[in-house]
């Protein structure tokens, strides 16, 4: 008897069960960011000048005020500081001729360097390094080696495609 009135129970309540609204989900925890050291909002010109040194490349040298000039094993490289803590990477590919579609294929495959024809229609390839969430020695050896593997494979790039 007491089990029938168990099923009974069971079968008035389930419909009522279904009508009503789920629980109210807990917000999930914010995500645990790791603690970077030494993270500032923009680093100085003499500052960037060590990091280069540090990272054993040639001839580094402040060549003006957030300009510096420095050598690597893919060629001769610029690094623009800017006021607001941005640093951009530049390579010239002087010398070379290009027609402006093959710069387009280039830029299509490839994702953190950007490649244009300047003023003279001379290759040049670019990258940037936004400040935002802050910067560091190890976020700049991480820009910086990145954007070097992808000058060296610009350069074979504009050998095998351009004049």
């Amino acid at each position: 008897m007491r089990t029938l009135r168990s099923w009974f129970l069971l079968l008035l309540l389930l419909p009522l069960a279904a009508c009503a609204p789920p629980p109210p989900t807990p917000e999930p925890p914010p995500p645990i960011m790791p603690r970077e050291p030494n993270i500032k909002t923009r680093l100085n010109d003499e500052e960037l000048v060590q990091q280069l040194q540090a990272l054993s490349f040639s001839e580094v040298r402040l060549a003006e005020p957030r300009l510096i000039l420095f050598r690597t094993e893919a060629g001769m490289l610029a690094l623009r500081n800017s006021d607001d803590g941005n640093l951009q990477l530049i390579f010239y590919g002087s010398g070379v001729l290009c027609h402006p579609e093959m710069i387009n294929v280039w830029n299509r495959r490839h994702r953190f360097s950007r490649a244009f024809l300047d003023e003279r229609r001379d290759p040049v390839l670019e990258s940037e390094l936004l400040a935002t969430g802050g910067i560091n020695g190890e976020r700049v050896k991480g820009f910086v080696n990145l954007f070097v593997s992808s000058v060296k494979e610009f350069r074979s790039f504009l050998v095998e495609r351009c004049e």
